[in-house]
């Protein structure tokens, strides 16, 4: 086998353009890298913590929202017993009123109409 002096020296070339592109170019790449990693890393706990501290607000306002609707159903007036009160039998209460005569209806309307052009003439 013949190894000639060239060939030791292309070796002994190789390993210092290893070294130099190693030190030079691949450290620091290697490091920006790991860099990137550790921020997208940081970024996704971030968003993380986020997105429960979001979904635990979410929790809190739909049990606030829930309380509120009880306590506004319970403290709610209860329509039907409002309505059935309103609701007043007319018939029952009411007593009859007799018939009038029509003789006597039409003097005591001009009385009455009488009586309120009077009071009005006061009023200005």
């Amino acid at each position: 086998m013949n190894i000639n002096i060239t060939l030791l020296i292309q070796i002994f070339n190789f390993i210092i353009a290893y070294v130099i592109v190693r030190t030079l170019l691949l450290k620091p790449a290697v490091a920006v890298i790991l860099q990137e990693e550790e921020y997208r890393a940081h970024l996704d706990a971030s968003i993380e913590s986020n997105l429960k501290a979001n979904k635990a607000k979410e929790e809190t306002m739909a049990h606030r929202w829930t309380t509120a609707k009880e306590i506004f159903a319970s403290r709610a007036p209860d329509v039907v017993q409002a309505e059935q009160a309103l609701r007043v039998p007319t018939e029952a209460k009411m007593p009859k009123i007799p018939e009038i005569d029509k003789r006597v209806l039409k003097p005591m309307a001009a009385d009455v109409a009488d009586e309120l052009v009077e009071r009005i003439r006061h009023v200005r």
